[in-house]
């Protein structure tokens, strides 16, 4: 089964630090492997800081860029324009990664977007074999996932799974993050 836009949470028995309390969506899932971004790994980096290597029109707008993973690749771009798509990933949510694509995305003032550098990988087999020794959660990812504040990222999906484990189909309307108060 792909795991294709699907968002994998890492457990804490997960041995990797790239990946410590880490958000991946996958882009990518079938025989030969997985590929992914994680969404909860800012930078500290502008966009600013590094566009003119990449094309010389500016930019209008400045974003932090986040570390996709510990495999080095081409600038991706998460978004919510169907226009400048190269991929779409679930509704409302869209990757690009060539030029031709991304400065006029990142020229959009209106597009919602999140720039990565690197990407998170998987050989044949290897994440189904991290999934088995229990490294990984997941759960069904949603384009606000990726747009939401990174630090409550983690937070927020290990809420939504924890209430999905303890109340299935049963949730109340109105829990409380406090399981005392439930």
């Amino acid at each position: 089964m792909s795991l294709k836009g699907k968002l994998l949470i890492a457990e804490p028995r997960l041995p990797d630090p790239n990946f410590f309390r880490s958000v991946v969506l996958v882009i990518e899932h079938n025989k030969e492997g997985a590929s992914g971004l994680i969404l909860n790994r800012p930078t500290g980096v502008q966009l600013s800081d590094i566009w003119s290597k990449v094309s010389p029109s500016s930019l209008g707008r400045d974003e932090t860029i986040f570390v996709g993973g510990p495999v080095d690749g081409p600038l991706a771009v998460l978004h919510d324009q169907c226009q400048y798509s190269e991929q779409r990933l679930l509704d409302g949510l869209h990757l690009s990664m060539k030029r031709q694509n991304l400065t006029p995305l990142l020229g959009d003032k209106t597009a919602q977007v999140r720039v990565f550098s690197g990407y998170s990988g998987w050989g044949p087999g290897q994440l189904e074999n991290e999934m088995g020794v229990g490294g990984w959660l997941t759960w069904p990812a949603q384009s606000e996932h990726v747009f939401i504040d990174s630090e409550s990222v983690y937070k927020t999906v290990c809420n939504d799974l924890g209430l999905e484990i303890v109340f299935g189909d049963a949730k109340p309307r109105h829990c409380s993050a406090d399981p005392g108060l439930n």
